[in-house]
């Protein structure tokens, strides 16, 4: 998976997906925000044991500037990503 993006957006998205991430859980892959980048645009996820956010950055978002040069999935650690 690779894109670019506006870096302002990123951390807005980000920080929405991060109020469902717990930093203490018995498991450990909801500590990290999945981003799935498709040919619709980016979609963030954070979950814990209760409640999942999710948000999408779509393609035609123009403050965003997304643009797709691989799509992909991953799950990074949200600590790894937020950035203050």
């Amino acid at each position: 998976m690779q894109f670019t993006i506006n870096r302002s957006e990123f951390i807005k998205a980000m920080n929405h997906v991060s109020r469902a991430i717990s930093s203490r859980t018995s498991m450990p892959i909801l500590t990290g925000v999945k981003l799935e980048l498709d040919e619709t645009g980016l979609t963030l996820t954070g979950s814990n044991t209760d409640i999942s956010i999710e948000t999408k950055i779509p393609f035609s978002d123009d403050q965003a500037k997304l643009e797709q040069t691989q799509p992909g999935a991953l799950v990074l650690p949200a600590s790894f990503l937020l950035i203050s």
